[in-house]
């Protein structure tokens, strides 16, 4: 199955019933990734300010402004991770409930074939990496694609010109 195909077959079955908690993750992922565009926004002042001017005054604003940023992206990171962890949880018992009513309602010489614990191990190990994708597949795109585009920003806002030749 191809993966975006596998990801709207997993939105439509499992996941798009826990759509807001997916949009307060995905809204913490956003704050997280622009935390990254911040941060290097920064390192014109730390250097400008601070290394070059000696300012003991930029150096507190600045200290602060870092420890804020890392303050509210560890905020940010951890409570996103809390939140697809608990959705990741809430699809696996949901596809594991799917999985368990169509085992179950099997005949008799498919349970002769295939042992319980067979049974048993598959269902977990694969509703867990249907897991993993979902929470890889989510996590990817909104943290990683509001960083780079945070990034591209603040590189295009301090000088347009070098950030086009290169």
């Amino acid at each position: 199955m191809k993966p975006d195909r596998l990801f709207a077959w997993l939105w439509r079955n499992f996941l798009g019933r826990h759509w807001p908690l997916i949009t307060v993750a995905s809204l913490l992922m956003a704050i997280e990734g622009s935390m990254a565009g911040l941060l290097s926004y920064m390192m014109k002042p730390m250097f400008d300010d601070v290394f070059i001017g000696g300012s003991t005054q930029a150096l507190y604003l600045v200290g602060m402004a870092m420890l804020g940023i890392f303050v509210l992206r560890a905020i940010t990171s951890v409570s996103q991770r809390v939140i697809l962890s608990r959705v990741g949880g809430l699809m696996v018992f949901d596809i594991q409930t799917k999985l368990l009513r169509h085992v179950m309602d099997l005949d008799g010489a498919f349970h002769q074939a295939y042992p319980p614990g067979a049974l048993i191990d598959r269902i977990g190990g694969d509703s867990g990496a249907v897991r993993n994708i979902a929470t890889d597949v989510i996590s990817g795109l909104g943290r990683d694609a509001v960083a780079l585009v945070s990034l591209l920003a603040v590189v295009l806002w301090i000088d347009w010109q070098w950030t086009l030749v290169a």
